[in-house]
């Protein structure tokens, strides 16, 4: 019986490191189709490897999904930015970076709110947004 996966996944896909901002971010990036790229947005204090593979196996079936990393956190580069804006900041310098025309954006908890605030400041770019949000 083989244990190796027959698709990318976030267990067997590599971090990578994008150079940009003066930073250097790191993520994950695995799947592809015809849909635009999903970027993933952690909750606080979390990192692209706190995402379950339960679920970004499943949501990269049919796209290309990217994990990442904002600045100060994981294995990113810098200091934690203070507020939303700043992170947002660095999730759109993440993105041009990548080069990517429009995609989509999926924000947990904190980066739900990241998310909100970096489609209202890059509207063109962004298909879609949504927040997830577990209460205790």
């Amino acid at each position: 019986m083989s244990t190796s996966l027959a698709s990318p996944s976030n267990i067997t896909s590599m971090t990578q490191f994008l150079p940009a901002a003066n930073e250097t971010y790191a993520y994950r990036r695995f799947g592809g189709g015809a849909a635009p790229p999903l970027i993933c947005l952690q909750h606080f204090t979390g990192t692209l490897d706190n995402w379950d593979p339960a679920v970004t196996d499943v949501l990269a079936s049919g796209r290309e999904l990217i994990l990442f990393d904002n600045a100060g956190i994981g294995r990113s580069t810098g200091k934690v930015p203070e507020t939303i804006q700043g992170m947002a900041a660095h999730a759109l310098a993440f993105l041009d970076a990548l080069g990517f025309a429009r995609v989509d954006l999926l924000g947990f908890s904190l980066g739900g709110m990241v998310a909100q605030d970096t489609a209202s400041r890059h509207r063109p770019r962004r298909r879609g947004g949504h927040h997830a949000h577990r209460q205790s």
